[in-house]
């Protein structure tokens, strides 16, 4: 056993991705499983118009933020202008979404061993940060470059 001893932190804002990703992934599930395009039930109308499914999705994303919970410590984010200017100055520099930029910004200003937990392969494009993940399109690209770590 290692003596190493790390927080697992959260920004808050983990919560709206989890909520996007879920609720895309229980959409395309119903879909497939009532044999219906997107045409047929837009996500609008999924969102609307199935309140079981919708029942579904409050419990699936309210058990899985609370097993977060139970892992994780949440680290406050306040975004200001000076976060404003984090961000616009790190998109030059990386291939990362907005809300990411937001979790990358955080992670510089919490985290002096520069390292994050995610299935996000963008963050594999910046490069003063440890990316540990199960992604194999991530581990594949770190195994060309000859940057694979393995523990």
């Amino acid at each position: 056993m290692s003596n190493v001893k790390s927080n697992i932190l959260r920004c808050e804002l983990n919560l709206v991705e989890l909520s996007h990703v879920l609720e895309k992934e229980l959409y395309n599930i119903f879909l497939a499983e009532n044999t219906l395009t997107p045409d047929e039930v837009p996500l609008k109308d999924f969102r609307h118009n199935y309140p079981d499914e919708r029942d579904n999705f409050v419990d699936e994303l309210c058990m899985s933020w609370d097993s977060i919970k139970d892992i994780s410590k949440s680290c406050d984010v306040l975004i200001d202008e000076s976060v404003s200017k984090a961000i616009i100055k790190e998109t030059l520099n990386s291939y990362l979404d907005g809300y990411d930029l937001i979790y990358l910004d955080l992670l510089r200003k919490t985290d002096r061993t520069l390292s994050i937990l995610t299935d996000d392969r963008d963050f594999a494009t910046v490069p003063d940060i440890t990316v540990f993940t199960a992604n194999n399109k991530v581990i594949d690209a770190a195994k060309k470059k000859n940057l694979l770590i393995t523990r």
